[in-house]
């Protein structure tokens, strides 16, 4: 796979084992390299728009990588959510993309999302 998505997709195991979730980390490394070879999971991800619709996308992941797949939604929904107050991005066709707090917390790293106040608004 190409460096980039193999460095993401590397740190998303790793980073699931720092947090206690070995279940979604390197453990799991034989099963995805199993995928690979077989065929059920391509190394060069591509995802293909197929909705655009303001604050919402769909995106075909053509059977590749979860990790490398959930990412760009993620960013791609985060931008949405800055033109439009909301956004929303489904990906069809992917594999597992490992524990969904890797994903989540781009939010905060990028400004959409601020876990403090949420909670300090669930909290009232």
């Amino acid at each position: 796979m190409p460096e980039a998505d193999a460095q993401l997709f590397a740190g998303s195991l790793v980073q699931a084992d720092l947090w206690g979730r070995s279940s979604h980390g390197v453990r799991r490394l034989p099963w995805y390299a199993r995928r690979l070879q077989s065929g059920a999971m391509r190394a060069v991800s591509e995802a293909q728009t197929l909705v655009d619709a303001a604050a919402v996308a769909g995106l075909d992941g053509r059977d590749g990588i979860g990790q490398v797949l959930a990412t760009p939604g993620t960013r791609e929904a985060m931008r949405r959510a800055e033109l439009h107050g909301i956004g929303a991005v489904a990906v069809r066709n992917s594999n597992p993309f490992g524990t969904a707090m890797y994903h989540s917390l781009l939010g905060p790293q990028q400004g959409c999302i601020n876990h403090q106040q949420l909670m300090r608004e669930a909290l009232t």
